[in-house]
């Protein structure tokens, strides 16, 4: 049997110097093992999580990466215009804080005015922002032709309809309908399997246990509706861009629209208020927002 085998471990924390005894013999396997719970539970997250975040929508209580270091965007009206940095903000002062491109527009200005000292790190940031700036504008670039043919394509009546849900934008639309394609193969109840949200299952006997999602069918279509059940958590309050897609959809569509809006919305609150993970509560929602599309794309006009 081994003996404990034991080395000091000097750490500083806080300026503070601290000693501790360490076994080294102690194995990988015992510590995984004591901490397997968190893992799984952890890897079960990462794998429901979206996949790239939401775009940037310049409002107040967004995070903004600077530097290798998370700020929080604060956005204020004020005669002056200005941008400054502080310990835990990138503070914004604008004209008005509703026109979010003119917010955009300042906080990229004052990004190019950065200067260093050290002249390696001023030729490291430039390059890095004239490379993001690039994919930025490319980007763009891609999303105006999608919409463009999104809006005039035989997918456009459906992406309308699709439309009136909160967190399904034009190019979401477009991508479920095309990836989906003849939503009338489906029910409102079986779409979910389609693109592998419903819960896996494991039956003996007289015992039934269900487990995680079974990631089965179509990946992009899974990852779009997940992605788009985050929006649902917030306020279900219609903005300009809402009510702008709900001019080009047609009244059935909106009134049904409304009335999923305000239901997920619901169940987002209730899984809050029982305190579900939000990773897991975001499956289920995206499950239930995969059988608001389908009614709304097999809803005659």
């Amino acid at each position: 049997m081994n003996e404990p085998q034991f080395k000091e471990l000097h750490a500083t924390i806080n300026g503070t110097s601290v000693t501790r005894m360490v076994d080294v013999r102690a194995s990988l396997t015992d510590l995984l093992r004591k901490r397997a719970a968190w893992i799984l539970r952890k890897q079960a997250e990462f794998a429901v999580a979206p996949s790239q975040p939401p775009p940037r929508r310049y409002v107040s209580g967004e995070n903004f990466a600077h530097l290798g270091r998370q700020y929080r965007l604060s956005v204020t009206e004020g005669e002056r215009e200005w941008v400054k940095l502080t310990r835990t903000h990138l503070e914004v002062i604008t004209p008005n804080k509703a026109d979010t491109a003119y917010v955009r527009a300042q906080v990229d200005a004052w990004l190019r005015r950065q200067r260093f000292d050290d002249p390696a790190r001023q030729v490291a940031f430039e390059s890095d922002y004239e490379a993001v700036a690039n994919i930025v504008a490319r980007r763009d670039r891609l999303d105006a032709a999608i919409e463009a043919v999104a809006a005039d394509s035989e997918f456009t009546a459906v992406v309308r309809r699709l439309g009136c849900l909160r967190g399904i934008s034009t190019l979401t639309a477009f991508g479920l309908a095309v990836e989906i394609g003849d939503w009338h193969r489906f029910t409102g109840s079986s779409i979910g399997a389609f693109v592998g949200l419903t819960p896996s299952e494991s039956s003996s006997g007289a015992s039934r246990s269900l487990g995680s999602i079974t990631k089965t069918g179509n990946t992009h279509a899974r990852r779009l509706l997940v992605e788009a059940a985050w929006h649902h958590r917030r306020q279900n309050r219609a903005g300009k861009v809402m009510l702008d897609r709900w001019q080009h959809a047609p009244m059935p569509a909106r009134l049904r629209g409304q009335e999923g809006n305000a239901r997920l919305h619901a169940r987002w609150r209730r899984f809050d208020e029982r305190g579900k993970r939000p990773t897991i509560a975001n499956v289920a929602i995206a499950r239930e927002l995969a059988g608001w599309c389908w009614s709304l794309a097999v809803l005659e006009e």
